[in-house]
């Protein structure tokens, strides 16, 4: 049996980034998992990851939108993407080009909303990194998502490709705020 510990935040947002660090790092020390997908849609996040996780041989995926999406939402920032890349985060390729949550039907898009925003991110996060070959389908991985900015939620997931959403397992719920 595996007794975890789950961080609650009172509220949302980037001022739990560290905190919800600590706990990827936590429980990264466990030895079990390798990689960890990282929404940061400017690399801010992805790059703060990279600064913080003290864990070898870890890989940091980080997920930003793909320029199809930059007009709408946020264009990453070049230098915090060289920066986290110098760092060895890899980040999402701009093709194939992904689906996000938001355009996917059913029972499990519509369980996975009800965690919360950064909960949600973090599940959206892994689809995409999946979908896109970053990671393979069926590894067990930290995903890290956030309110807005910043990261306030962190799940330990079994990954899957938006095509195949149903066999996206939610393993652990490591840190999210409380609403």
């Amino acid at each position: 049996m595996r007794v975890g510990k789950i961080r609650y935040f009172k509220s949302p947002g980037p001022v739990n980034t560290d905190d919800v660090l600590a706990a990827v790092n936590e429980r990264l020390k466990e030895g079990d998992i390798r990689k960890v997908v990282v929404a940061s849609s400017t690399g801010a996040t992805a790059l703060r990851a990279a600064e913080l996780i003290d864990v070898p041989d870890v890989r940091i995926f980080g997920v930003h939108f793909q320029s199809d999406r930059w007009g709408k939402h946020a264009k990453p920032n070049e230098e915090h993407l060289e920066r986290a890349a110098e760092l060895g985060v890899t980040f999402i390729p701009d093709s194939p080009k992904v689906s996000y949550l938001r355009d996917i039907e059913g029972e499990s898009a519509d369980t996975i909303r009800k965690f919360g925003q950064g909960t949600k991110v973090a599940a959206e996060m892994v689809l995409m990194a999946t979908q896109t070959g970053m990671i393979d389908t069926g590894d067990v991985v930290i995903a890290m998502g956030g309110t807005g900015r910043g990261a306030d939620a962190a799940i330990v997931c079994v990954a899957a490709p938006p095509s195949e959403i149903g066999k996206l397992f939610i393993r652990e719920i490591l840190a999210k705020p409380l609403r």
